[in-house]
């Protein structure tokens, strides 16, 4: 499973750590720090984003009015075969909806619990279900939650 993780800045820490319980999982995951090279961003976004067959957008105020993000969901749309699939980690107001719009309208894996003690563990179910991923057979050594 191919797998291209959309997210702000500002919750790197959480995409970090779904994108490492992902690959415990066996995915391919792809998290734009990790694999992009000099050159054109946009293109190499672009063509990341449909080289992949699923889109994990981390929903959150900050990732709604990010341009990055709206680029990467612009790229996710443009392919009919795509699995798109919301992470709501942060409740956004409907204003940040609008930045988005079709993501208001899909249902969503709910991460609310991550700010709370750190606990992401039925939104990882649910990711299984969805994605047909097996649980990792060993715990993933895991980041702490946030402060």
């Amino acid at each position: 499973m191919r797998i291209f993780i959309s997210y702000s800045r500002r919750n790197k820490t959480f995409a970090d750590r779904i994108a490492q319980e992902l690959r415990a999982r066996g995915a391919d995951v792809f998290i734009d720090y990790q694999r992009l090279d000099a050159g054109n961003f946009v293109a190499q976004l672009g063509k990341e984003v449909q080289s992949r067959e699923v889109f994990l957008l981390i929903v959150s105020p900050h990732s709604l009015r990010s341009r990055w993000v709206q680029a990467e969901v612009n790229f996710a749309f443009m392919d009919a075969d795509k699995t798109i699939i919301p992470l709501l980690l942060e409740d956004p107001s409907p204003e940040d909806y609008a930045h988005i719009f079709p993501v208001a309208s899909m249902e969503m894996v709910d991460a609310r619990r991550w700010w709370q003690d750190g606990d992401i563990s039925e939104a990882l179910k649910k990711l299984e279900r969805l994605l047909n991923l097996q649980p990792p057979a060993q715990p993933v050594d895991i980041a702490p939650p946030p402060v």
